[in-house]
C-alpha cells in the first residue's frame, strides 16, 4: 500500500471506536492493572495535548520524541512527545498540540495534516488529561528544541517497534517500580504515559 494512501486509511480508522484502555494497560506494571489509574476523589484535571508527527520513515513511518529538561516539575527529565497544557487562547486540543509543538521543537502548523485523535488518557501524578493529536508530514524538515523546555528530540522509527518492548525496573525520585513495561529506544526507556500513547498508536495503525 502506497503511504499516501495507508494515511488516508489511518485518519478513516481514526474516526471509529478506538481501543484505548484495551491498549494502555498493556504498558502498566501487572499489579496495576487491576487498579486503573482515574479521576476519582482528584482535583479537576488540567487539559492538555501531545502531538504524535507522522512522516515517512525506514519504508514505513516515523515519530518524534523529545527529552525534556531537568527542572523541579512532575515529568522533569522525561522521554515524551512534544505537548504541553492548554492555555486560554486555545480553541481545541489541536490547537493545544501545534501550539505547543511549535513551541517546543520549531515546527509550524501550516506543514502538519492532522489525521485525528487518540484516546484520552488521564496521568495521575500531575492530574492531567492529555489528548494525543496524530498529524502528518510528507517530509520532516530541520527542528529548533527550545533549549528551555527540550534538552534533546528522539527520531523514532515505527517499524518493528514491537521488537523494542521489554519489561524493567525503575527509580523515580523516591519511588522504586518493578517489571514495568516500556520501549527501549536508542538508550532511552519509554515508559508510562508516552509508552501507554505509543502502544494505542501501534495497535491502531496494526488494523489498517
Amino acid at each position: 500500500m502506497q503511504q499516501k494512501d495507508y494515511i488516508l486509511k489511518l485518519k478513516e480508522r481514526l474516526r471509529i471506536g478506538l481501543p484505548g484502555q484495551a491498549s494502555h494497560v498493556k504498558m502498566l506494571p501487572l499489579e496495576r492493572r487491576n487498579n486503573l489509574p482515574g479521576t476519582s476523589g482528584n482535583p479537576l484535571p488540567r487539559s492538555s495535548s501531545v502531538l504524535i508527527l507522522l512522516y515517512p520513515l525506514d519504508d514505513y513511518f516515523g515519530t518524534l520524541l523529545i527529552k525534556r529538561t531537568e527542572d523541579l516539575s512532575v515529568h522533569s527529565g522525561q522521554i515524551s512527545f512534544p505537548g504541553g497544557k492548554k492555555d486560554p487562547e486555545d480553541q481545541t486540543p489541536v490547537h493545544t498540540a501545534l501550539r505547543e509543538a511549535e513551541e517546543e521543537i520549531g515546527i509550524t502548523a501550516d506543514d502538519i495534516c492532522i489525521l485525528g485523535e487518540l484516546s484520552l488518557l488521564y496521568v495521575s501524578p500531575s492530574n492531567f488529561e492529555i489528548h494525543p493529536v496524530i498529524g502528518y508530514v510528507d517530509q520532516l524538515h530541520s527542528l529548533t528544541p527550545n533549549p528551555a523546555e527540550v534538552e534533546f528530540i528522539i527520531e523514532l522509527s515505527l517499524k518493528n517497534l514491537y521488537n523494542l518492548q521489554t519489561l524493567t525496573d525503575l527509580r523515580v525520585r523516591s519511588f522504586e517500580f518493578k517489571d514495568v513495561p516500556c520501549f527501549r529506544v536508542n538508550g532511552h526507556i519509554v515508559w508510562g504515559a508516552t509508552a501507554m500513547i505509543l502502544q494505542e498508536l501501534l495497535d491502531v495503525m496494526s488494523e489498517v
